[in-house]
């Protein structure tokens, strides 16, 4: 599975480099996988969010503006992001978060792999997903 994955995340890191030119002049491409930190295995359906890094000089609390759902393969793509350091973070309801401050450059594809892990549930994040979460 493993393999299938890096072989995945490689096609995705080339289409990436194929369309960082539709990034624009001022913005840039988040895109990556949401996995499970046990298995190793891609999670569907997690929320994958950009926010703003705090600056309380500007009136900015972290609202996040950004964001995309993983598919079946644990992908995600967003862009047209803004140049700058932002909060991402990426979560699935009542089952895991992972998170981390990443840099958006100008007409450049940014991408991440977050863990999900079972937040200290037996059986790891498969067995919340199973029983839907809860």
């Amino acid at each position: 599975m493993k393999k299938l994955l890096s072989i995945a995340m490689l096609g995705l890191m080339i289409a990436g480099l194929n369309t960082a030119v539709l990034a624009g002049p001022d913005t840039g491409i988040f895109t990556g996988y949401v996995i499970d930190a046990e298995l190793g295995t891609p999670v569907d359906g997690a929320l994958v969010f950009l926010r703003i890094c705090p600056d309380p000089d500007n009136g900015l609390l972290g609202n996040h503006i950004y964001s995309a759902t993983t598919n079946e393969f644990g992908e995600f793509y967003i862009d047209g992001i803004p140049v700058g350091e932002w909060d991402a973070i990426a979560k699935l309801k009542g089952v895991g978060r992972d998170e981390e401050v990443v840099l958006i450059e100008a007409g450049s594809t940014t991408v991440v792999t977050f863990e999900l892990e079972g937040a200290g549930c037996p059986g790891g994040l498969q067995q919340r997903l199973q029983q839907g979460g809860n």
